[in-house]
């Protein structure tokens, strides 16, 4: 499936953190944007990391991750406008 993955963090460690996480699981299309195809196990996992760096999150700091599921979405619906390219679906994630 197809998975939207933004956040808005505002301390900096915990925003350095969430971004490596999510960058291993899809492609960075804007700055806080990612795009991720998942397994449901896959998506699972990531949920509770998300969790976990909520948690580490120094107390008072905005944290806030937000997930997309799209489902299935064929490659052809994607329209970008503009700079930036489409991402393609690997057989394979490597965490």
């Amino acid at each position: 499936m197809l998975v939207l993955v933004t956040y808005d963090i505002s301390n900096p460690r915990a925003l350095r953190r969430t971004a490596r996480l999510v960058n291993a699981f899809g492609t960075r299309v804007q700055k806080s944007v990612f795009e991720c195809h998942l397994t449901a196990s896959q998506f699972a996992y990531l949920l509770r990391r998300l969790q976990e760096e909520r948690e580490r999150a120094p107390a008072g700091s905005f944290y806030s991750a937000r997930c997309y599921r799209l489902g299935a979405f064929p490659p052809d619906r994607l329209v970008v406008v503009g700079d930036g390219e489409r991402t393609s679906v690997s057989p394979y994630l490597v965490i």
